[in-house]
Parts: C-alpha cells; sequence; structure tokens
C-alpha cells in the first residue's frame, strides 16, 4: 500500500464529518435570522412535545462531543495542554447545546422556513430588559432558559413590557413556531 492510498480518507470519515457539519448547521442556522431582527420563535407546546427528544439528543452529542475531543487529544492536542483540558470540560456542554437547540430550534425552524406561512402566537412575557449585547429584547416566560430571549422584538412596542404583559407575535410560521415579524401588546 503506497503513501497516497494511507493519507486517503475512508468513506465513512467522509460521512462522519458531513453529518457533524450538518447538524452544527443546523444548531447554529437560528442565530442568523435573529441577526436580520425576525428569530424563530418555537412555541410552548413544541417545548412540552420534543423536550424529551431535546434532553436525550443533548445529552447524546454531548457525549459525542467529549468522544471527539478525547480522540482528538490521544494525538493531535496532546501537545496542547491545559486547552486539552478546557477542551475537554467544554465538549460536553457545548455538544449537550447544539444538540438541544437541533431538536428546539433548529428543525422546526427549517420547517417553517419550508413551509410555514402567516401565523400569530401570544407570549407572556417574562421580563424586557436589554443589555449591550442584545438590545429590545423579549424574555419569554413559556419557554426554557436556553430558547426564551430574543433581541430586536420588543423596540417596536410603546412603552415598557413588565412581566406577565402578553404580547402576539406575527410572522412567518406554522403551529410549533413562528419567526418574529412584528410584536403587539395585548392588553
Amino acid at each position: 500500500m503506497n503513501m497516497l492510498e494511507q493519507a486517503k480518507p475512508s468513506r465513512g470519515s467522509n460521512m462522519s464529518g458531513c453529518l457533524f457539519l450538518s447538524f452544527v448547521g443546523v444548531a447554529v442556522s437560528p442565530v442568523l435570522p435573529e441577526l436580520f431582527g425576525h428569530p424563530y420563535i418555537p412555541t410552548a407546546s413544541w417545548i412540552d412535545w420534543s423536550g424529551s427528544a431535546a434532553i436525550v439528543i443533548g445529552i447524546l452529542a454531548a457525549v459525542y462531543f467529549l468522544w471527539l475531543i478525547t480522540l482528538g487529544a490521544a494525538g493531535r492536542f496532546q501537545r496542547l495542554g491545559a486547552k486539552t483540558v478546557l477542551l475537554t470540560f467544554a465538549a460536553p456542554f457545548i455538544g449537550f447545546w447544539l444538540g438541544y437547540r437541533v431538536v428546539v430550534l433548529g428543525g422546526p425552524m427549517l420547517v417553517a422556513l419550508a413551509i410555514g406561512s402567516g401565523i400569530e402566537h401570544t407570549f407572556t412575557v417574562k421580563s424586557s430588559e436589554s443589555d449591550f449585547r442584545c438590545s429590545s429584547s423579549l424574555t419569554v416566560a413559556e419557554l426554557p432558559v436556553l430558547a426564551s430571549r430574543f433581541c430586536g422584538l420588543a423596540k417596536e412596542l410603546a412603552g415598557p413590557l413588565g412581566p406577565g404583559s402578553r404580547v402576539s407575535i406575527t410572522g412567518r410560521g406554522w403551529r410549533w413556531g413562528v419567526f418574529g415579524g412584528s410584536v403587539r401588546r395585548i392588553d
């Protein structure tokens, strides 16, 4: 066997790499609409229905990311020292976060993009506090921490939104969520 045949990646590793990149792409894809001021907002019924699957996929992704880091640490990352230790501790958290986002946000967002139409969903406001990273933010009470805060939605509302305020978010979507287009207060 010559050196070129040994250096060629196997078909399985190519497929694994494509699967990994697709997974990360779906998990990170909800960031793009948020950058343009139209974040995807899942409904509480979607969170309830998919919650167990999101946790299971998150745990599997955490284990997979840890396995990737420890596999790499045996060879290439070994000389990194403290960075390897940091990557080893961070990998499960990053993996869980990405896996959770695939189920809660990424998957339903892509379906809404493909088959969605004009729809309106109502939510209860938990807070509308802004900071330097997220101006005009809106935190929704019905959704879990990893999927409840949205930037740029509250700027069009007159007056502050207090906890317990009801808002209607209208945009392109389906029964499991909506791309936040416009927000209006329901009182």
